[in-house]
């Protein structure tokens, strides 16, 4: 059972990471989010050429919880380039090998 839930989790993730490359309309409120997440500058480092943003993802209305993230656009062409998800924790490290393993036997297929 905590196999079929790590698969099942590992292809939740990869939707969610697909949908998010993909185009998608952008919905009210949601400019100013992003905008209120991106980080302008970090003290004693030059400024760079690409955008970059900070902030925390809830994990639910009752858990109380919520996951770091920061991501960093590529200098050029960001649309084209793909989207990494960095994972940090042992049950990250398993679910992202999980993760890793399927993508490369369903890629060999």
């Amino acid at each position: 059972m905590a196999n079929l839930s790590r698969w099942l989790f590992c292809f939740l993730v990869s939707t969610a990471v697909v949908a998010a490359a993909g185009g998608r309309e952008i919905y009210d409120g949601e400019e100013a989010r992003r905008e209120a997440d991106r980080v302008l500058n970090l003290p004693g480092q030059p400024q760079v050429k690409f955008q970059h943003y900070s902030g925390y993802v809830k994990l639910g209305p009752q858990s109380g919880r919520a996951l770091f993230y920061w991501f960093f656009e590529a200098e050029e062409d960001a649309s084209q380039k793909p989207l990494v998800l960095w994972l940090n924790g042992e049950h990250a490290r398993i679910i992202t090998d999980e993760c890793l393993f399927l993508y490369s036997v369903l890629d060999n297929v």
